[in-house]
């Protein structure tokens, strides 16, 4: 991938990015329309289909090609397409990891294209790491208990916050065959399994919503900066979005 193209998406030394293919855009739409409301910089949109490229550009919105193979509409749970998706995230969050210093950005922070936001993330993140803290990794908690908590080990790779210090982060997301199929070829077992004795952080589900956070409703006071709509596959994930007033299209 074309570093320069990345680096017109850097602000204030981070980088917020996302990847999507046709099947995905309306997701990935929303998610820019919210974010134009409330942050000053652009996301990093990398499209891993001509197709999704095309839509961008018709819209006239900023987006960088990574493949241009086609993958078949919404890429449903448990397909060859939904495995190749996942194995994209993971070659796209091992380039982030190896190209941070030619690019020029020291945190990055990649956002599945289910997320509404409703307040700029980097207010919070810019220090959730401290200057002398082990970990450099940070992921959104994908934990099903009712506790608002911090110690949560459950990851969830719909949101990931990295600050770089090494190339060598970048080993996390190395491919090895045989366990990505061991993992069901998806990424979020793979990357956990990865971790080993890494440390990372877990961002605080008030404000960083999972699933099963934004099914309870106590989103509803206001009080929260971001939204993920996962545990929803399909149909039912729009719908919920259009219930809860935050789809954004009118289509």
């Amino acid at each position: 991938m074309n570093g320069e193209k990345i680096q017109r998406f850097v602000h204030n030394g981070n980088i917020t990015w996302t990847m999507t293919t046709i099947g995905y855009v309306k997701y990935t739409l929303n998610l820019v329309l919210w974010l134009k409301k409330c942050v000053k910089w652009d996301l990093c949109i990398i499209c891993c289909d001509s197709e999704s490229e095309l839509f961008f550009r018709r819209q006239q919105i900023p987006c960088v090609l990574f493949k241009k193979k086609t993958l078949d509409g919404m890429a449903a749970f448990g397909t060859p397409s939904f495995s190749v998706f996942n194995s994209y995230k993971v070659e796209l969050l091992k380039w982030f990891a190896e190209n941070y210093e030619s690019v020029g950005y020291t945190k990055s922070l990649y956002l599945d294209g289910d997320i509404v936001v409703q307040k700029d993330p980097w207010i919070l993140m810019d220090n959730i790491f401290g200057e002398n803290d082990e970990e450099n990794i940070a992921f959104q908690c994908d934990c099903y208990t009712d506790d608002e908590h911090f110690n949560c080990r459950t990851i969830c790779s719909g949101l990931v916050l990295t600050r770089h210090v090494s190339k060598g982060q970048a080993m996390i997301y190395e491919y090895d065959k045989g366990r990505w199929e061991k993992c069901g070829s998806m990424d979020q077992p793979y990357i956990a399994g990865a971790l080993g004795d890494t440390p990372f952080k877990i961002l605080e589900r008030r404000q960083f919503g999972n699933g099963t956070w934004m099914k309870r409703g106590e989103w509803k006071d206001g009080n929260w900066t971001l939204l993920h709509y996962n545990y929803l596959v399909s149909g039912s994930k729009r719908a919920a979005m259009k219930a809860n007033g935050h789809w954004l299209l009118h289509y």
